[in-house]
């Protein structure tokens, strides 16, 4: 069998099922009876609506060596289609050694990758000890609730973590050994009202919020310029509005998005906010709250014996060697390090321009990606 043909046409019929966060259930159910068919032990977890997860699992025999675990895999989901796609972004098109759709990239390419690497194993009945297990988490593009209800499940039922995970994210040119974390936080002002013809007699809630946020952006804007601190963003301000009543708004709100380099913690972030406000002197009060979601940033050690025998068998390719990368987003692999202690990486075929019209993952990487991957579970089990 051609099991890069296998990869390809399984990638193309998994970007043909919608798979939006909070809409996995049907990629989920193509996915559970694929697996059970090709010789996995599958389990479907209902998360919550039409989110769920697909937890299959490979067992070896034991042979005395120390039962080691290997966690593959990534997140099922999807972001929803950008309006600029020029054609259908679920049919997957081929052109000048990309495939462009829809989650080819990001990341449906490295699961059938991964998938088809499996296959293989079980075809020529491989002989291990140990286990893998192949994860497909929903909401990763969202909260990870996926990743989470995987957590719960796993400490509830006494599971040992996995020794290694390689997460078959859209990195091949670098591998991402770590990650920021992120807060989001609301943010409420409350001024006081007045007729707008007087402001001077109130405190204009918009007004107030509209300095602290240019605060904001002068201290952190020019610390991320630097180095010193990862990115921040807000995402959206609001305040009540009933109509032209000729009124100053007394309150204001708004969500930021802070991602957290490893030297930054979420409580510090939030009582410097705090600092701001007052220093500022915006006017009024403040109230900060944390919301859904907070991600640990993490740096996996790079002497782990497992990743090292992985830049050997990338040496052993004559490749050139992948830059080691600490991502400024975050992924399952943050929830994977920080609830559970696995060392995760995120390594998987080349994709670009996810997120948005025209993401493509780069054809050649997708062969070399997998006969790395055999390659280091042979030396991952010995």
């Amino acid at each position: 069998m051609d099991y890069v043909n296998y990869a390809t046409e399984l990638m193309k019929k998994l970007v043909s099922i919608p798979s939006e966060s909070q809409n996995e259930k049907d990629i989920a159910d193509f996915l559970f009876d694929l697996l059970n068919e090709i010789g996995m032990s599958v389990e479907l977890q209902h998360v919550e609506g039409k989110s769920y997860n697909v937890v299959a699992r490979l067992q070896g025999e034991d042979k005395g060596g120390g039962h080691r675990k290997l966690l593959l895999g990534g997140h099922i989901d999807t972001v929803k289609p950008d309006k600029a796609w020029t054609f259908d972004p679920l049919h997957v098109k081929e052109e000048d050694g990309r495939f462009y759709g829809l989650g080819c990239g990001d990341m449906k390419g490295g699961l059938a990758s991964q998938i088809a690497v499996i296959k293989k194993w079980i075809d020529e009945g491989k002989s291990f000890d140990g286990e893998i297990e192949l994860v497909g988490f929903c909401d990763e593009e969202r909260h990870s609730i996926g990743a989470q209800e995987y957590v719960r499940r796993c400490r509830l039922n006494g599971e040992k973590p996995a020794d290694f995970g390689i997460f078959a994210e859209p990195h091949f040119h670098n591998i991402v050994v770590g990650a920021t974390g992120k807060i989001l936080v609301k943010v409420d002002i409350e001024g006081s009202t007045c007729h707008a013809a007087t402001p001077e007699m109130g405190i204009n809630a918009v007004s107030s919020m509209a300095k602290f946020l240019a605060a904001v952006d002068e201290k952190y804007s020019a610390l991320y310029q630097i180095g010193e601190a990862a990115s921040h963003s807000v995402l959206k301000i609001e305040s009540p509005w009933e109509g032209y009543s000729l009124s100053v708004p007394d309150r204001c709100s708004c969500l930021i998005n802070k991602q957290l380099s490893v030297k930054e913690k979420a409580e510090d972030f939030i009582e410097d906010l705090k600092i701001i406000f007052n220093n500022t002197e915006c006017g009024g009060t403040i109230q900060i709250n944390r919301q859904i979601p907070f991600y640990s940033s993490y740096i996996m050690d790079k002497d782990n014996n497992d990743f090292k025998n992985l830049c050997d068998v990338i040496s052993g390719e004559e490749m050139e060697m992948p830059e080691f990368r600490v991502n400024q987003s975050v992924s399952d692999g943050n929830v994977m390090f920080s609830e559970l202690g696995i060392p995760v990486i995120l390594y998987g075929p080349q994709g670009v321009n996810f997120h948005k019209a025209g993401e493509y993952l780069e054809v050649d990487t997708l062969a070399a990606y997998m006969n790395v991957l055999e390659k280091f579970m042979n030396s991952f089990f010995k």
